[in-house]
Formats: structure tokens, C-alpha cells, sequence
């Protein structure tokens, strides 16, 4: 959907994953700049 559309902005919620994940799906999106805050156990 992302890289059909190419919204400004993409917000993930409620995914368990990590930041580091999170990066790298900013990468394959070519997106400048990402905030992501990592998962303690099953609660973000």
C-alpha cells in the first residue's frame, strides 16, 4: 500500500516489533527518518 500511494507519513501500531525491524521497513521505503520504540515483553 505504501509504495503504491506514497503517503507523507505510515503509522504502525500494536506491531511487537522491534525498532530495529521498524528500520529496516523504513529503508525498503525509502523513507528519511523513522521513531520507533521497542516491545517489552508482549506490551509496547
Amino acid at each position: 500500500m505504501a509504495q503504491g500511494h506514497q503517503p507523507d507519513i505510515i503509522f504502525l501500531s500494536l506491531t511487537l516489533s522491534k525498532a530495529r525491524r521498524m528500520e529496516s521497513i523504513r529503508v525498503s521505503l525509502n523513507y528519511d527518518a523513522c521513531l520507533a520504540i521497542n516491545v517489552e515483553g508482549r506490551s509496547g
